[in-house]
């Protein structure tokens, strides 16, 4: 009874999510936790710009969201398809340097084993489980660099954290 989906259908921009969050505080008294997914298909602000220049307008708003109604927003990006067998760093995230820069707390996910010599991304997202490592690439109030091992179940879209 708390969980409120809103699947953007058509065109949604920024605009949208916000008044989506202002009728939701309207309606219940409390400011929703914001989940979007994922950040590179929120509608352009501007047609004639740039996916970079759209997406970083996108993460503005978003984090003037967070800040009007003191809640956290989660933005799920879509990441460089270069660094599919990298290790996960900030510019791997598309299209954004905002992201870097406006988010408090930055986490990607990798295979395990991604950036080593001999490591093949195919064959890694042929495993069940998928071995995946959750990296803390950004944290404001804390410590950043930490790794936690998963597993991830295609079948049921499962994770669970291994004792590694």
């Amino acid at each position: 009874e708390h969980i409120y989906i809103i699947e953007g259908m058509g065109d949604i921009g920024v605009k949208q999510i916000r008044d989506a969050v202002e009728l939701h505080k309207q309606n219940t008294g409390n400011a929703p936790i914001l989940v979007v997914n994922y950040l590179q298909i929120i509608s352009p602000a501007d047609v004639r710009a740039t996916d970079k220049q759209n997406t970083d307008k996108a993460v503005l708003e978003l984090k003037r969201i967070s800040r009007d109604y003191k809640t956290p927003v989660i933005a799920i990006s879509s990441l460089n398809r270069d660094n599919y067998s990298t290790k996960i760093n900030m510019a791997a995230f598309k299209e954004s340097g905002a992201v870097e820069y406006s988010a408090d707390c930055l986490i990607g996910l990798q295979y395990k084993g991604a950036g080593k010599k001999d490591f093949d991304a195919e064959s890694a997202a042929t495993k069940n489980p998928r071995e995946i490592e959750l990296v803390i690439l950004k944290q404001r109030n804390g410590s950043k660099g930490d790794v936690i091992p998963l597993e991830y179940f295609p079948l049921f879209n499962y994770f669970a954290e291994t004792a590694e």
